[in-house]
């Protein structure tokens, strides 16, 4: 018999599909279809996305830390997975700056592999909104980023140039 917790009579089982519920709310990638409609005949959403952080912070303590790790892990494999092409604006916005004033930048990208997030420091040799070219420090070597999975940016001061000899073909 599946172990209940004592306070809220729920499951383990039922504990982890709410939160992998909220988990994939936040991550955008559990999305209510009439939000634009409830906010033009309401006035406000249904869903309140500070409360659904609040409640997976409170799950993440009931929880157990390994189950947590799979189950983020779970649906940050279907947030970045191949077929899906979300790119966040304001990512995409930065890396466009740092890309026309050739600026190094850090990202934080995720990897299909580890199911895991990496620092990345870049230099931008090419930029799509699918993909980036760029050096990459931590490899010591140029390669391809899906831009879909770069979470953060931070661009940074120092600048550089793109080598003569760099053909964006050659990686495509």
């Amino acid at each position: 018999m599946p172990k209940k917790s004592k306070k809220y009579k729920l499951t383990k089982k039922e504990l982890e599909t709410i939160y992998l519920v909220l988990k994939g709310i936040e991550e955008g990638i559990i999305d209510y279809l009439d939000k634009e409609w409830e906010e033009d005949y309401y006035n406000d959403d249904l869903i309140d996305l500070e409360e659904i952080e609040k409640i997976s912070k409170k799950l993440k303590k009931i929880l157990e830390e390994k189950s947590i790790e799979n189950l983020e892990k779970s649906v940050l494999l279907r947030k970045f997975h191949p077929f899906r092409n979300d790119i966040d604006e304001a990512v995409f916005s930065k890396l466009e700056r740092a890309f026309e004033n050739l600026k190094e930048v850090e990202v934080k990208y995720f990897s299909l592999s580890s199911g895991d997030f990496t620092q990345r420091k870049l230099k931008i040799y090419y930029l799509s909104r699918k993909y980036m070219i760029a050096y990459c420090y931590l490899r010591k070597e140029i390669r391809k980023f899906r831009v879909s999975r770069i979470r953060s940016v931070k661009i940074l001061k120092k600048r550089y140039t793109i080598p003569k000899n760099f053909n964006k073909n050659n990686f495509l």
